[in-house]
Formats: structure tokens, sequence, C-alpha cells
């Protein structure tokens, strides 16, 4: 979603992650670089939906909030995050069915 998007987008610089793609909104419109990306980094997917469209998912860390708040991040099915091969289909196909509005 757009928050994931942001985080990426304001403190991925530092940590030399490169621009965030996102289905959510405006992101989509915003498309992906050419050539597409071999690997992504994926937050606030259930890891079994990253696993039927992308290849080679693994956990490599979970989103946590030392506060105890509870929110949509924090959810055990969707606090992993993901480190993933390409999609199973191609690009152009895949980035039209990825599209979310919220």
């Amino acid at each position: 979603n757009y928050g994931e998007e942001g985080t990426f987008e304001l403190y991925g610089p530092a940590h030399h992650l490169p621009v965030p793609l996102s289905g959510a909104n405006s992101g989509y419109v915003r498309g992906y670089p050419d050539p597409p990306p071999t690997t992504l980094i994926v937050v606030g997917v259930p890891q079994a939906d990253a696993e039927r469209w992308l290849t080679s998912c693994r956990v490599a860390a979970r989103v946590t909030n030392s506060e105890g708040i509870q929110n949509l991040e924090t959810e055990p099915i969707r606090s992993s995050i993901l480190v993933c091969g390409p999609p199973k289909i191609p690009w152009p196909v895949f980035w039209r069915q990825f599209r979310t509005f919220g």
C-alpha cells in the first residue's frame, strides 16, 4: 500500500534500496523500470499470495511495533518482509493484475 511505499521512498536511499514499486493508487501509474527487477522486497502481502505470483520467496524479517500498537502491518499474516524473485508470469501481465486502490 502507499504506507509501505512511502516508507521505502523516505528511508530507502539511506540503505541503498531501489525506488519502490507499488500497485496501489498512483504507484501503479509510475509502473516498473526497464529492465524490470529480478529481486523484489515484498512488504504487507501475505506470504501465500506472494508465492502464488512470485518466484523464490523467503522471509527476511518481520514488521514489529515496539509500542504494541496493532495495525494491518503488524498482523501476523501481513508482517513478513519477503525477498522474492521475479513474477511467474510476464511483467506486463503481472503488473495489470497487481493494481489496487485504497
